[in-house]
């Protein structure tokens, strides 16, 4: 895992192409009670921007991934984040993972999914579980079943049932 205090995070491109230190959000996540609303809308805001990714998008992940197992938190902003990312990072586009810790990044997504499956039982958000599927569904390489599902808004399933019928 990336050593918060490494000079290197100062350096890492977020979602906008340009350095954001994403050590300072990770920190005030360890000392939070809950994953607020305010540590979300910043991830969202500095390290995914459009499809754009940055290397800190992906330097988060195992450190989510640790704090969210270590608290024991659920909800869906975890998993739609990791979805997020890696969707993004396999549309080509985006830089690639540096091959010093490509192998902790692949091994803390796939963490994140398998926690958060394991934690659909003690959720009934309707976001989670999406979330989840779509996660799943891009780790498993069914990238066109995640983008069907991502395209689907949560409570049109029966409507979406129906224009397949039709």
């Amino acid at each position: 895992m990336f050593d918060l205090n490494a000079s290197e995070w100062q350096t890492m491109d977020g979602g906008y192409r340009r350095p954001y230190d994403a050590s300072e959000i990770i920190r005030s996540l360890q000392v939070s009670v809950q994953p607020k609303q305010d540590f979300w809308d910043e991830v969202w805001n500095n390290l995914y921007h459009q499809h754009d990714v940055g290397v800190a998008s992906y330097a988060v992940m195992p450190w989510l991934l640790k704090i969210y197992k270590e608290k024991n938190w659920v909800d869906y902003q975890l998993p739609n984040y990791a979805f997020a990312v890696e969707q993004a990072r396999l549309m080509g586009h985006n830089p690639t993972l540096p091959n010093l810790w490509a192998k902790e990044y692949q091994e803390s997504i796939e963490g994140i999914n398998d926690y958060c499956l394991r934690k659909r039982l003690e959720c009934n958000d309707a976001n989670f579980k999406k979330a989840v599927v779509l996660l799943t569904a891009t780790l498993v390489g069914a990238t066109g079943i995640a983008e069907l599902v991502d395209f689907v808004s949560i409570g049109d399933e029966q409507r979406a049932l129906e224009l397949y019928a039709a």
